[in-house]
């Protein structure tokens, strides 16, 4: 599955969750399905009705998306030490 429409994939998520899908499954369900992690999170965010911030909390945290995650930190870190030799 790769639906390139943000509400059909919406509308599959809330159709698996309306069946007992964990939002956890959701999140897996979505990752293999070739969503980006932004994707992830605002879906899962209306799916759950979580807040954005429990919603990237709950994708980032996920261990599908580690290695997305820890690229991120690691440009993160380089960003914060350019910003900082600048000051």
């Amino acid at each position: 599955m790769i639906v390139n429409d943000p509400e059909t994939l919406l509308k599959e998520c809330q159709e698996r969750a309306n069946q007992g899908a964990t939002c956890e499954d959701i999140v897996l369900y979505l990752h293999r399905g070739g969503a980006t992690i932004t994707e992830s999170m605002k879906i899962v965010r209306d799916v759950c009705r979580l807040s954005l911030g429990e919603a990237k909390a709950l994708v980032t945290a996920h261990p599908v998306w580690a290695d997305v995650v820890s690229s991120a930190d690691v440009l993160h870190a380089e960003l914060e030490n350019a910003l900082q030799k600048e000051e």
